[in-house]
Parts: structure tokens; C-alpha cells; sequence
């Protein structure tokens, strides 16, 4: 699937949103991600004080070597989820559980076993969290989730043995996790 078209669907749904529906608007940065080359980004529009609605996008470009043994990966991932918040404050704040539907599309490159091992996944799980925001609109949103993927296709190319595909992981459970920093508008 085309990254643009995601990004263009996603930017789409929090247009339509922040107009008809939000009172308030969140925007996330997670950095954490960041330092490990995965830079990710949310938005979250608050419909009311119990309920949330957020969109994440987040890119993956990272290589190395290892032993003698090189990898390269690149991917895009994008996250749509529900929130529900459990006792709020300031609306939409503090403990939340809620749900996801996560898109995952990467491909990796092992140049000394294999080319071109490609992934595309749906995952849909569940989620819980807390989030601080400040008087001021800083806020710290951390979460866990788990789920399990819906759709979990893998492309080899001609060169992969049947050991490797064997052993290429096909996990069909989804764990996510994240730290993100943002500002509430």
C-alpha cells in the first residue's frame, strides 16, 4: 500500500474531525522512538471528557552490523484508536483503557542470508494507559497494549531457504508500547 495514501487518509479523518466533533486537539511526539530511528507522531482529538480518538504514524529506517552479519530496515506503521477515560480531571486525562488497528508495512534486508524479506500486518488489540497534562497543556501520555494480528503476510524472495523461512518470525501477537510527549490546544 502506497505510505502517502495512509498518510493522506489519516490527515483526512483529523481535518473532518477536529472541525465537526473535537473540543480539544492533542499533538505527540515520542522520543524514545526517535532514538532508536523509529520517529513517530500522534494526534488525538478529545470528543468529550471521557472519550478519545487517536491517529499515529510512525516511520522505521535503521541499519547495522552485527559480527559480520549486516541488516537494514525500513518500514511505516499507523495506528487508529479509541480511548476511554476512566476518571478524568481536566477531560480526557489520566487512566484510559481503550482499543487499536494498527498497519505495519516493512522491508528487511539481510545482504549475507537474504534480500528483500517483506512484511505487511493488521493487528487489532487493546490498550490502557495514563496521561498527565498540566495546566499550561504539556503533556506525558504513557501506554501498553496487546493484540493480535487480523492479517500477518510475508514475501520471500527467490534466494530464502526453507530453514530461513521457517525461522522468520511470524508472531501473531502484537505488543506495543509508548512514551510520548505533546502539547494540548
Amino acid at each position: 500500500m502506497n505510505h502517502s495514501k495512509i498518510t493522506l487518509t489519516l490527515l483526512f479523518f483529523f481535518a473532518f474531525a477536529t472541525g465537526v466533533f473535537a473540543q480539544t486537539v492533542e499533538v505527540k511526539a515520542f522520543p524514545i522512538r526517535t532514538l532508536f530511528l523509529r520517529p513517530a507522531v500522534a494526534a488525538e482529538v478529545i470528543l468529550n471528557d471521557n472519550i478519545g480518538v487517536e491517529a499515529k504514524i510512525a516511520r522505521k529506517k535503521i541499519g547495522f552490523s552485527f559480527m559480520g552479519v549486516g541488516l537494514a530496515e525500513t518500514g511505516v506503521a499507523a495506528n487508529l484508536g479509541g480511548r476511554y477515560y476512566l476518571n478524568p480531571n481536566h477531560g480526557g486525562d489520566r487512566a484510559y483503557v481503550g482499543s487499536y488497528l494498527k498497519y505495519v508495512d516493512t522491508k528487511t534486508n539481510f545482504p549475507e542470508v537474504i534480500n528483500n524479506f517483506e512484511r505487511q500486518k493488521f493487528v487489532l488489540g487493546f490498550n490502557g494507559g495514563f496521561k498527565l497534562v498540566s495546566k499550561s497543556g504539556f503533556l506525558m501520555d504513557l501506554n501498553l497494549g496487546i493484540g493480535r494480528s487480523l492479517m500477518n503476510n510475508r514475501t520471500f524472495n527467490n534466494e530464502a531457504s526453507q530453514d530461513f523461512i521457517d525461522a522468520a518470525p511470524s508472531l501473531k501477537t502484537d505488543f506495543t508500547s509508548s512514551v510520548g510527549i505533546g502539547w494540548r490546544f
